[in-house]
């Protein structure tokens, strides 16, 4: 990931300097802002699910400039070669603050919600203090290469709790009815402990076991959600003739779940790449927010 210097803000303040918001306790859902089109859907998103669990919301604004990179050439080259298709890097910068304006602008509730300007380096951002003490980022699906990034660090680097929403917002209230996508591995552990409030504040939960020959799955996932008193609908199903990501993803549908949560990548970055295919194959097909955990 390429570091960068501190730059201005589009409004003249330094990178990290924030707006629009009052004096608010450190929020627990964090909006990841890195493209104009998809501020709206996941601003949306990150309201309901702080509502879900008496939080709070915030905004944080990624990307990266090309004029303040300290970088290699082909690096610099890439995010140059970015404005002929995404236009102006001020411009796309600007876009998405005037979206946040919009959005704030139209319920009086949302004085609350701050705007954070982390321009600049996508980890560095990450690593602000906003994103390191929330305890959901969310992110819509990779549009452009700030959030492609912005996604890839925050599941390998950062090991935070994701909410991938898609491009455009559902019907649904996203916890009307969460579907988790069960199989005792730690990715899968560590996504159901992460997101453990927002499973007790959904009105409908379903565990979907798939391919669950021995029991062990199902054994597993009444152990873990008895542990924590919620109440689930497991269910082992056969994925037959398609694969885990497209089984879970039909019944997802099937049932009119709202929400799909599951184990990020049960491999590092470098072998998902080879050999990922249930994380990969939900995220490219999913109608719906996922939520995951590495």
């Amino acid at each position: 990931m390429p570091t960068s210097t501190s730059p201005p803000s589009i409004d003249g303040r330094r990178d990290g300097a924030d707006r629009g918001g009052l004096r608010s306790p450190p929020p627990s859902v964090v909006a990841l802002l890195a493209e104009a089109d998809t501020a709206a859907v996941c601003l949306d998103m990150a309201e309901q699910a702080a509502r879900a669990i008496h939080g709070n919301a915030a905004a944080v604004h990624i990307g990266v400039d090309p004029t303040t990179l300290i970088a290699s050439a082909e690096e610099v080259d890439i995010q140059w070669l970015r404005q002929a298709r995404e236009g102006p890097v001020r411009e796309r910068f600007m876009r998405i603050a005037a979206e946040f304006d919009r959005w704030k602008s139209l319920k009086a509730d949302r004085a609350d919600v701050a705007y954070h300007d982390r321009a600049g380096d996508i980890r560095e951002g990450l690593e602000s203090r906003v994103c390191r003490d929330a305890d959901l980022l969310v992110i819509a699906h990779p549009g452009n290469l700030d959030a492609g990034d912005a996604l890839h660090s925050a599941i390998f680097e950062c090991r935070k709790l994701v909410m991938v929403t898609p491009r455009r917002p559902g019907p649904h209230f996203v916890l009307d009815h969460v579907l988790v996508g069960w199989k005792p591995h730690a990715n899968a552990y560590h996504t159901i402990e992460a997101c453990r409030r927002w499973l007790e504040a959904a009105n409908r939960l379903t565990v979907v076991c798939v391919n669950d020959s021995g029991r062990e799955y199902v054994r597993t996932a009444e152990e873990l959600f008895s542990s924590f008193s919620i109440k689930a609908d497991i269910r082992p199903v056969l994925s037959g003739d398609m694969s885990v990501g497209r089984c879970l993803l039909n019944h997802a549908d099937e049932l009119g779940a709202s929400c799909l949560a599951i184990g990020a990548y049960q491999h590092g970055s470098l072998l998902e790449l080879l050999v990922g295919r249930v994380t990969r194959y939900v995220l490219a097909n999913a109608s719906m927010p996922v939520l995951m955990k590495h």
